[in-house]
């Protein structure tokens, strides 16, 4: 998670604590200036994986 938040520009202590703070995808994207998509993958991501994981690394 913590690489997947660099590749796109974003904090993820900054998105971690955005999440805990059930931020839903429109408020998520206006606060990190991505894409209201980018945001609800981002965020469904978390819940689904959690933070250690890595979707499409190598």
């Amino acid at each position: 998670m913590k690489e997947m938040a660099e590749e796109v520009g974003i904090d993820f202590d900054d998105l971690v604590e955005a999440i805990r703070e059930d931020l839903n995808p429109r408020q998520l994207a206006a606060r990190f200036e991505i894409s209201e998509e980018l945001a609800g993958n981002l965020k469904e991501h978390f819940y689904k994986y959690g933070v250690s994981s890595v979707m499409g690394g190598d």
